[in-house]
This record gives structure tokens, C-alpha cells and sequence, in this order.
């Protein structure tokens, strides 16, 4: 996962890949739920949610559908994916540092 992503309010052809792993590899999603959070740095609240699929379950690969991304407010942001697992576990990822997401106002 890169550690930074720029967006433009208003782009929805790419989604948001990530693969999600730790010190054992990739994570098994299979059951899984993954949601995007985009949160505050300054408030550490999160101001987006976004529900991701699951692409590679197996291989711990999930996106954010491109489409979702078109009313996303500009701002800086710092992105972790919550995991909710069948059994009611959950974990966060990535889990040493976050991600940061920059979203840009689009220039006409």
C-alpha cells in the first residue's frame, strides 16, 4: 500500500486498491466485510466511510469503488480499513502507520 494517495473531487475512473497484510502476509478475507476510513488528522474522527469490495479474498486485495469517491469533501486525510470478520473480530489495517489521502479540489 502507498503511503500517500491524491485524488481530484470528482474523479471515479480508478477505485482504491490496497491489499491488506501483516508480519504473516496477506490477510484471508474470505466472510469478510472491509470498510475505508478517512479520518481527521487533527480529530482523529473519521469524516468518510466507504464500503470496499473484496477482490481477492485470499490474497487479502479489497477497492474502493471509483464511483463513491465523486463527493468526497477536499481535505487531508489519513486512511485505515477496518475488517470485520465472520466470527465478530475485527482489525485494522495498515497497522503501524496510516495511510495519507489528499483529495484535491478539481482546477477548471
Amino acid at each position: 500500500m502507498s503511503s500517500k494517495i491524491t485524488l481530484v473531487v470528482g474523479d471515479t475512473a480508478k477505485p482504491i486498491r490496497a491489499t491488506l497484510s501483516n508480519a504473516d502476509g496477506p490477510q484471508n478475507l474470505t466472510g469478510a466485510t472491509v470498510e475505508l476510513h478517512l479520518k481527521d488528522p487533527a480529530t482523529n474522527a473519521a469524516a468518510i466511510v466507504a464500503a470496499c469490495t473484496v477482490v481477492g479474498a485470499l490474497t487479502g486485495d479489497v477497492e474502493t469503488p471509483g464511483s463513491v469517491r465523486a463527493a468526497w469533501p477536499v481535505g487531508d486525510y489519513q486512511a485505515e480499513y477496518r475488517v470485520a470478520y465472520a466470527d465478530g473480530s475485527v482489525d485494522v489495517f495498515p497497522s503501524e502507520s496510516s495511510v495519507a489521502v489528499v483529495i484535491r479540489a478539481r482546477r477548471t
